[in-house]
């Protein structure tokens, strides 16, 4: 419609009842507002009362209108673009946010074995894992301990994300409750644009928290090795024995019986995040 010449005329503010859409165009053209001269290429096409569409330039339509007439006019075309790229976003083939909620299974358990390996190490000492931590956030990971003889040995701990910082942990939990509310709000028979506006808002949020949840779970791989766990066993003083068996890694702890940490082969599924995006 914009590349075309109008024949329908503006004589009066009165005859545009609404905007339909907006064009920036390559070359100059004029509006239809009868008497102007003044070519552009900025503009909207709007609804006149017979029906009929027409063109205005930015500048001259608010000269036309008025600035607060103009003004609410451009919101309610802003208010019905947004409507269309949100339903334009749900109904994407890549958007599946009940496929994702699917996928979050295989995330939880990881995520449910990383908030156990924080729980032994705390078991061990409380003072250890917090002086760990400190490593971890200031010290690039990097822990110090003295042998039976008194030399000095150093270890640097792999795969320390999840514990240089926990908030991953709240991060995954929104994620999981986004895309529940997500699936609960597509289920509705009709949506009205305050929804859409939260499906879109709750999917944009998901994705940038499974993104951290999915780095910090991947991550993770590192610290699950026994290299790294050798480390910290002569570090700590309170792992004595880790051995490899049927994918697990087997840890006995002093005072606290046998762990079984999985020796991770594979990074998480990140199509979960693919499922919230449109395509």
């Amino acid at each position: 419609m914009s590349d075309k010449v109008e024949t329908a005329s503006i004589c009066d503010r009165g005859d545009i009842v609404s905007f339909q859409d907006r064009y920036d165009l390559p070359d100059l053209i004029r509006c239809s507002i009868a008497g102007c001269n003044t070519a552009h290429k900025k503009g909207f096409n709007v609804l006149l009362k017979n029906g009929s569409s027409a063109r205005i330039g930015h500048i001259c339509g608010k000269h036309l209108l008025g600035d607060d007439v103009f003004m609410r006019m451009q919101r309610d075309l802003e208010a019905k673009e947004q409507t269309a790229l949100r339903k334009k976003y749900i109904s994407s083939p890549s958007f599946d946010p009940a496929g994702a909620e699917a996928l979050l299974a295989s995330w939880e358990e990881r995520v449910r074995l990383i908030r156990q390996v924080l729980g032994h190490l705390k078991t061990i000492s409380y003072s250890a894992y917090s002086e760990l931590q400190t490593a971890c956030q200031k010290l690039d990971g990097r822990i110090t301990y003295e042998d039976q003889d008194g030399r000095t040995h150093s270890h640097t701990v792999q795969g320390r994300r999840f514990l240089a910082d926990e908030s991953w942990d709240v991060y995954f939990g929104n994620a999981r409750s986004n895309v529940r509310r997500i699936n609960e709000l597509l289920a509705k028979p009709d949506l009205d644009d305050k929804q859409l506006a939260e499906i879109t808002q709750k999917a944009s949020q998901a994705i940038r928290y499974l993104t951290v949840a999915a780095e910090v779970l991947d991550d993770f791989r590192a610290f699950c090795t026994i290299p790294n766990l050798s480390g910290l066993a002569k570090w700590v003083g309170g792992l004595s024995k880790i051995e490899e068996a049927d994918g697990f890694l087997e840890i006995r702890v002093r005072r606290a019986g046998v762990w079984a940490v999985p020796h991770f082969a594979t990074a998480v599924d990140r199509t979960l995040i693919a499922k919230l995006s449109p395509a």
